[in-house]
């Protein structure tokens, strides 16, 4: 076997073993945690707060930016940023229609900033059915769990498949 076949191999290992890691992230936090911020978000972070002493928008406060850490804010960043590259044809590319709408499908608000989180987290098994629907993920639990929610389903057909 070729140099580069073992690579590929032992990379793909790896990144179904890293969804592995997600998955469990997600069956692991504990509801009382499921919406807290994860780490202290400041307005000098990256995106955060509008630069060039730019307003605001009014719902852009200290406190409305730490949704932006809240565990489930940053399982479906990852998870949408994971769909997004996975995906074959990033220029049609569609999130499922049941996370459809999140920060990462806005565009920056009207100060110049990151859109901040306005509506609830997304539950955890809508979450995990994302994962689940996501190229390459490995479908084993998170794949049983979108099973027990059809209505959760991708319609690109790719759900669980190994990566080879």
């Amino acid at each position: 076997m070729a140099d580069t076949e073992l690579d590929r191999a032992a990379l793909s290992q790896q990144f179904v073993a890293a969804l592995d890691v997600v998955e469990r992230a997600l069956h692991g936090c504990s509801e009382e945690l499921w919406a807290a911020s994860i780490w202290p978000v400041q307005r000098t972070d990256p995106w955060v707060w509008p630069r060039d002493g730019a307003p605001p928008i009014p719902e852009r406060t200290d406190q409305s930016i730490q949704q932006l850490s809240a565990f489930c804010n940053v399982a479906y960043h990852c998870l949408w940023f994971l769909d997004f590259y996975v995906t074959t044809e990033v220029v049609e590319f569609q999130s499922p229609e049941y996370v459809r709408g999140g920060p990462e499908e806005q565009g920056m608000a009207a100060d110049g900033a990151a859109p901040v989180p306005v509506k609830p987290c997304y539950p955890r098994e809508v979450l995990l059915a994302y994962l689940a629907a996501v190229p390459g993920s490995s479908g084993r639990g998170a794949s049983d769990h979108a099973a027990e929610h059809p209505q959760l389903s991708r319609t690109t057909g790719m759900a669980g498949r190994r990566m080879s």
